[in-house]
Parts: structure tokens; sequence; C-alpha cells
């Protein structure tokens, strides 16, 4: 058997080096190979109902969608040095109409106080529906936190409380699995990592077409990266849209809740806190007030707090973009796999299928694969795992 599984695993491995290897796997492309008519536009999606957008807005913070559309377009700038426009839409809102999403080479998901867990909810059956015809168009798309599990849940996924409770301010030790190193989401991110975080609920469940990315010992989905329909999801659970200022003006419009919830002995010391905060916005040499509160630059620095949102720009919505200008039929890149790869992709389903047969989902698959099988079938994991990532 460790015969068979052996030369199996020596044949995958080369095939899967060479489909590494070859140019086709990220679809990097330059801006000169863009250089035409119409600007990289984004659609942004606002998750707050009119409510909660105006408890922002009289906290001094800035809107959830107005925050990612910000984002969206700077990163775009220092990714590919291209400019960007964006709409803004609020599919929370009542009689929300679907806009033509012909027009758009991205979609950004920001986070919302709503819940995906409540599914009956009007607000959040309107933003699985704009999710849905995302994915079906084939758009590339990029969310966080209640983004991520709108996304996981539209394809069937599971969204439930966190059992640890909320994790709020920053995640600490985030850190990357095989395919979250490999991914180019986490191009020129460190391995293990902290970030801005405020959340109640977790993704549980990922069905087939996900792949999880990133972990910690809070929240056990980090990040993921989705594929459903034509289209593909990159998804974190943590706000890279947030800065110190945000962040600080988050907590004080939540001051009341989180101090309930024991995070603060009173409303004044979350005000306090908040002070802290603001207090080294306005000035980043502050070193005494960095190691206080234990930020580094891991939340501090611009650039690494935002690098898987370059990294979607420049792999995702670039190619994508290139191909809506030299008139493609916007079909997902992801399914154009050629025979060869397929083949592979079919042997290592093969290896895996006994598992599969037993109703083991993929992630349980792969979260057990160490456990219980060889060192040979190990490599044969992070070779399925590196090969989910062409399909």
């Amino acid at each position: 058997m460790h015969r068979r599984v052996a030369a199996r695993s020596q044949l995958l491995l080369a095939r899967g080096v060479r489909c590494l290897q070859s140019p086709k796997v990220l679809h990097t492309a330059s801006p000169a190979a863009a250089s035409g008519a119409e600007e990289i536009r984004y659609l942004v999606v606002d998750g707050y109902v009119k409510l909660g957008r105006d408890v922002l807005k009289a906290g001094g913070a800035t809107t959830a969608g107005q925050l990612y559309a910000n984002m969206l377009v700077k990163a775009t700038k220092r990714s590919v040095g291209r400019s960007a426009e964006y709409d803004l839409v609020y599919p929370a809102d009542p009689g929300f109409v679907v806009p033509d999403l012909s027009k758009y080479h991205g979609v950004g998901w920001s986070g919302s106080s709503l819940a995906v867990r409540e599914r009956e909810d009007p607000s959040v059956v309107q933003m699985m529906n704009l999710a849905r015809l995302s994915f079906a168009r084939g758009i590339p798309q990029f969310g966080s936190c209640f983004g991520l599990q709108l996304a996981v849940a539209t394809a069937g996924g599971v969204v439930q409380k966190n059992q640890h409770g909320k994790e709020l301010g920053v995640a600490r030790k985030i850190h990357l699995n095989a395919a979250g190193r490999a991914h180019p989401m986490y191009e020129g991110k460190p391995s293990v990592f902290d970030a801005f975080s405020s959340h109640k609920d977790e993704v549980r469940v990922i069905q087939p077409g996900g792949l999880l990315l990133a972990t910690n010992a809070f929240t056990t989905v980090q990040s993921v990266c989705l594929r459903y329909l034509k289209g593909e999801f990159w998804g974190l659970q943590y706000h890279p849209e947030y800065d110190l200022h945000e962040m600080a003006r988050l907590l004080y419009c939540r001051r009341d809740m989180n101090t309930q919830l024991g995070f603060f002995t009173d409303v004044e010391d979350s005000d306090r806190f908040v002070d802290l905060l603001e207090e080294l916005a306005a000035d980043p040499s502050r070193e005494d007030i960095a190691w206080q509160i234990g930020y580094d630059k891991d939340v501090l620095d611009e650039d690494l707090r935002t690098c898987e949102v370059k990294n979607f720009v420049k792999h995702s919505v670039m190619p994508y973009y290139v191909q809506c200008q030299q008139g493609g039929d916007r079909k997902s890149r992801m399914f154009h796999a050629d025979k060869k790869r397929w083949r592979s992709r079919d042997r290592l389903q093969e290896v895996l299928q006994p598992w599969q047969d037993q109703g083991e989902s993929w992630t349980e698959i792969l979260g057990g694969m160490d456990r219980d099988l060889s060192a040979y079938n190990i490599v044969i994991k992070s070779v399925y795992m590196y090969m989910w990532m062409l399909f």
C-alpha cells in the first residue's frame, strides 16, 4: 500500500510542481497590459442598515462601505498603479435593486452589524441574492467579517456564534496553513500576524469549493478562498480596512455593549482606551502607547495591513479587467483549466475518494490526514491543496 501511495505521490508532486511553475497559475497582469478605455470599477457593498450607518456617523466613524471603497481605491493605486472608480450600494435597505453587474471588475463586501445566521432577515436575503448573482457573473469578490460569512453561507456553508465569544480589537497570532502560505492573497505577508477584528459569529463549515487559508486560537476560520458557480471570493474574518482611528471610533460607538461584555470595567475605562488609540493614530512615533496596548507593525503599517487587498487587485481584479477589455466572455479563469490539469486533479481525487465515500467533507479530510495517514499521504495533502488553487 505504502509503495503504491509513494509512487503516486511522486507522480502527483511532479505534476503539481509543473502546474505551480506555470505562468498561468497567478494570471498576474501588468498595468501596461490593461491600458485602454475604462477605469477599473468596483461595486462596493455596505452591509449595514441605515440605522447602523447613522450610529457610526454619529460616533465619528466612517461608514463601512465608504471605508471599504477608500481601501480598494488606494490598494489599486499602490498595487498596479491605476486609478479606480466605485459605486457604493446598500442592499440591506428595503427596495434595493441589483445594479448592472457587467460594469464592474470587482466587488467589495464590508462588515455589518447584521448576522448571517439569521437567514430569514430580509436584509440578509437581499445581500445573499446579490452575492449569488456576483458569483454567477464570475466577478472577483473580496470581503471582511460579515462579507466572508455571507459568501460562505451563500455557497452552502454554515455560520454560527463563536463559541469563544466576541473577538474584539485585535485578533492575535493569526497563522497561515500550507494552503495560505502558497496562496497569492498572502504574497508578502508573514506566516503569523495580528489584525484588527470585531465579530461574534464565525464560519463553522466550509463547503467543497472553499479552502481554509488562516486560523487562530480564537476563530477557526480567519480566511478562505471560496469558489462557487463561476466566481471566486477571497474572504477575511478580520478587518484590513480599519486603521487606529477607525478602530477607535468603532469602539466608541459600541462602548456600552463592549462594557457589558466585560472588555472594560465601565464606559469611562472604554473611553480611556479609545483616547489611547487616537493619540497613537495622531502620533505614530508614540512607542510607549504602542507598547502598552501591544500593537506592532502588523496593524500599524498600512502596506502590511492591507497586503491581502493589494494582492486581490493584482492577482484577481486585474486579470479579469484585462479579459473584459479584450472582449472576453467574463467567465471566471478558475473554470478554464486544460485537460492535463483536470487529469491531475482526478488522480488526487482518486487517492482521497475512500475518505470522501465515508461522508467526510474536504475540510474534514484535509484536517484529519496528518493524524490518519502516512508521510506519503501528507505529501499528497500538500499537493492537493496547491492543485485546488488551480480550479
